[in-house]
């Protein structure tokens, strides 16, 4: 008897300790499922992260492209426009001279003067 109950009594608790490691096993399963669920959303954030980083390098680079042209375009309008002045004041060299000449040919008041005097405007 008292060996039957003993053995009896160590089989319970070898069933009792077997149900807590299985509940063990299952928890420790369910927190891998998680921990894996989330490793795979970070590796996901970080596949995405570097495909932004990837789009904002080449958009960069083409931004550095488009400034650079965009410099080169400033400059030479930079030359137009100082080859344009030169040419201007030239001009207004010339229409200084022809209102001089016009107002001690017809005077002031002439219509060839005041047409003198509006294209030195």
């Amino acid at each position: 008897g008292a060996a039957r109950d003993a053995l009896a009594a160590a089989l319970a608790e070898l069933r009792s300790d077997d149900r807590d490691v299985a509940r063990a096993t299952r928890s420790l399963n369910r927190r891998e499922v998680t921990a894996n669920k989330r490793l795979e959303a970070i590796r996901a954030e970080h596949r995405f992260v570097q495909e932004l980083n990837s789009q904002l390098m080449a958009n960069m680079k083409d931004l550095r492209a488009t400034i650079a042209e965009e410099e080169r375009r400033a400059a030479a309008l930079e030359g137009e426009v100082g080859e344009a002045q030169g040419k201007l004041d030239e001009a207004a060299e010339l229409f200084a001279r022809e209102l001089e000449g016009c107002c001690a040919l017809h005077g002031p008041s002439h219509r060839e003067t005041i047409a003198s005097a509006r294209n030195l405007a």
